[in-house]
């Protein structure tokens, strides 16, 4: 019988996952997403950075969206005018995920980043 750790055995029958004690629990895979997210991010910033932001301009705008809709879910406020023509971009790439659940907004900006050679 497995042991409590100061050499007496367990009481009671094993939990779940007594195979895996002493090992630290996984994390949950919406905390993973999150930490994949957070590294993309990062490292679609330092791509910025880096290349003088000379990223594509679709691919941008994909990552764009997909970070704003995780961030702060569907497109709000006024729609800038047609004019200003590089925040209109950005906020109809917003607007397009606009219905994404977050996960799934997190997931797709990861595999964008990642397609990026991030």
């Amino acid at each position: 019988r497995p042991s409590d750790g100061a050499g007496r055995p367990r009481q009671g029958p094993p939990g779940p996952c007594a195979e895996d004690e002493g090992r630290p629990a996984s994390p949950s895979p919406e905390g993973d997403l999150e930490t994949r997210f957070q590294a993309a991010a990062d490292s679609l910033h330092r791509l910025v950075a880096e290349s003088g932001n000379q990223l594509p301009q679709e691919a941008a705008l994909l990552a764009y969206g997909l970070y704003k809709q995780a961030t702060s879910g569907d497109a709000s406020g006024p729609q800038p005018w047609a004019t200003q023509l590089k925040a209109r971009a950005k906020y109809d790439a917003w607007a397009q995920q606009s219905g994404v659940s977050r996960q799934d907004a997190m997931r797709r900006y990861v595999e964008v980043v990642d397609g990026l050679g991030c």
